[in-house]
């Protein structure tokens, strides 16, 4: 089934993802949570197996690693991680400043290659009922239009 609709990666549920017609005001109000990006600032890049589109990477600085780890092992979601580029066939290390990223997947598949990216509308929602910020407060993050994106880069995205 095609599916050109927004899509979630639910961190902090066992539903590891869901589809929205679009990401709007009252969805956001209904999550109860605020729009908002990568926290350190950062451009993602596709994660393909074969040729569909089946998450997203984001490179990860150093000064960022240990917090990131350890939001990981709060969440324990086997849908996001950190992966090392030298330990990966997927990743060019000359490609990259850092030697760390950051995944999230839509399907747990392990990818075989990345597509870089010039513009992608990426979003992460923030949950209002927590008082720490940055990680702590991550409730879900996001793709918009993933079929079109998919299209883009001649990749299949399918559920």
């Amino acid at each position: 089934m095609t599916n050109d609709k927004d899509i979630l990666i639910i961190l902090n549920s066992p539903e590891s993802y869901i589809t929205l017609d679009n990401l709007i005001d009252n969805v956001i109000d209904y999550f109860d949570c605020t729009l908002g990006y990568c926290p350190w600032i950062v451009q993602p890049e596709l994660l393909v197996k074969e040729d569909k589109l089946i998450g997203l990477t984001y490179s990860l600085p150093s000064q960022y690693i240990i917090l990131v780890s350890n939001w990981l092992e709060k969440i324990n979601n086997s849908h996001a991680k950190i992966k090392k580029i030298s330990s990966s066939n997927y990743y060019n290390i000359k490609d990259y400043s850092t030697d760390y990223m950051f995944e999230v997947f839509w399907l747990n598949e392990k990818p075989d290659r990345t597509e870089g990216l010039a513009i992608v509308e990426d979003f992460w929602l923030f949950s209002k009922n927590i008082s720490e910020k940055f990680l702590n407060n991550v409730f879900a993050i996001g793709l918009s239009n993933p079929h079109q994106v998919a299209k883009d880069h001649n990749l299949k995205w399918t559920f």
